[in-house]
């Protein structure tokens, strides 16, 4: 658990809300369809919309 790790290392640096941590059981070197739209969702927030 090594992502878990990483993100409980990061709350002391940045503001603890925006540091998120999902897992998605089952998946080794794969994705799954709910992965793929937090993914979007968390890219949208940051990135301005393309005309």
């Amino acid at each position: 658990m090594s992502g878990a790790l990483t993100a409980e290392k990061l709350k002391p640096l940045v503001n603890p809300a925006n540091v998120t941590f999902k897992t998605y059981g089952g998946l080794r070197h794969s994705s799954c369809q709910q992965e793929m739209m937090d993914t979007k969702q968390f890219v949208s927030q940051l990135l301005p919309p393309i005309d």
